[in-house]
């Protein structure tokens, strides 16, 4: 088995064919966990949710300032069956300037994943010192897609999350990432919709994701290994 722990098949470029999707990875022994990035995906995600389609539950920081984060709301979706985390959250200083909301709203997660012991999915884009200033000592979780440099990311090792790699890492040069930072810390996403290189990208392509990890880090346990990670930090 095999796990695309960032995927967003909750979301509208999946209408069409959702389902059809979802049966093709159950049936390719593919598990995905579906990102929420405001309270209407975050629904879609847990009503979608099932053994081996898991969900997460957030406001992305690009929504803070259209749309509230209702703690309450969010807590009773994060109750639900089937959902291992809180998140996405985080900051994005690319598409939104509005640092005090952003800080505001992502502790509001921290909270809650801390209260009902769910690991965090963050994101983090033109960030990455900013978000390690005001993190605690210890997070429960991981940095999502992640594009930082390589004391970026052993910072972050440090304080305890995981490090989440999606096809990016065929347009920027991580490598020297990828091969320093313990495998066991790692894990593999496709971000899809998003992030790939034909107009829709798909929960399969974590495969190429995991064949060129496999290439850098010189072995064959890239998949195997990652999949024990996403277990062991979702509690799937």
């Amino acid at each position: 088995m095999i796990i695309d722990s960032h995927s967003h098949l909750n979301f509208q470029a999946f209408n069409q064919d959702r389902e059809e999707v979802i049966k093709k990875c159950l049936k390719k022994d593919l598990l995905t966990i579906n990102v929420g990035s405001n309270y209407l995906t975050s629904c879609q995600a847990v009503k979608m949710a099932r053994k081996g389609v898991y969900a997460s539950v957030g406001l992305h920081p690009i929504h803070v300032e259209k749309e509230e984060f209702k703690f309450k709301k969010f807590k009773e979706l994060a109750l639900n069956d089937y959902v291992v985390a809180v998140g996405e959250t985080g900051f994005d200083f690319l598409r939104n300037k509005n640092v005090k909301k952003q800080k505001e709203v992502f502790f509001q997660h921290l909270k809650l994943a801390e209260e009902l012991n769910l690991p965090l999915i963050i994101h983090c884009r033109k960030a990455h010192d900013e978000l390690l200033e005001i993190l605690p000592d210890k997070v429960f979780g991981v940095v999502h897609c992640f594009t930082g440099s390589l004391s970026q990311a052993k910072k972050y090792l440090e304080k305890g999350l995981f490090l989440g790699f999606t096809g990016i890492i065929f347009k920027l040069n991580l490598d020297r990432v990828i091969k320093e930072i313990p495998l066991e810390r790692m894990l593999v996403e496709t971000d899809c919709p998003y992030l790939g290189d034909k107009e829709r990208n798909d929960p399969f392509f974590v495969e190429k994701v995991i064949e060129r990890i496999d290439e850098i880090k010189r072995s064959s346990e890239v998949g195997k290994v990652t999949f024990q990670n996403a277990k062991k930090l979702f509690s799937i």
